[in-house]
């Protein structure tokens, strides 16, 4: 497929991550909910650290380990419709380390959820603004 940008107005993008650290200083949980409007039905979910992807699933939460304590982290979801509609959310912020939620690419290990294997796919992005 061919990389392209589609600009959507309205209600369409997800709400931003909402991130914790619950799980220690050098994980930081994330997850969302579905946009208030949908393109059509969802196919799966990306979450995107600093500009890489480092999930791709139907799950509506990941824990991200392995990080740098006290390193800023920036985070976006992005909703990939059944029609290849990508709908990415406005990004998140969070310190590793640091404490409490925020709602709003340095790289680590990462973690795939269980019986996933493989790249994950780029997709085409539709950018709103």
């Amino acid at each position: 497929k061919q990389w392209y940008q589609r600009r959507v107005r309205g209600d369409y993008p997800p709400k931003k991550p909402i991130l914790s650290t619950s799980g220690g200083a050098n994980k930081i949980n994330v997850s969302w909910i579905d946009p208030p409007k949908q393109l059509g039905p969802i196919d799966h979910y990306e979450l995107v650290m600093n500009g890489e992807v480092i999930y791709s699933g139907k799950e509506q939460g990941f824990r991200v380990s392995n990080l740098e304590p006290l390193t800023n982290y920036t985070f976006n979801v992005r909703v990939v419709t059944a029609d290849d509609y990508v709908i990415e959310s406005e990004p998140a912020k969070k310190k590793a380390g640091s404490k409490g939620k925020v709602r709003s690419s340095t790289t680590s290990k990462m973690s795939r959820p269980p019986g996933s294997s493989g790249p994950v796919t780029p997709r085409p992005l539709t950018t709103f603004f």
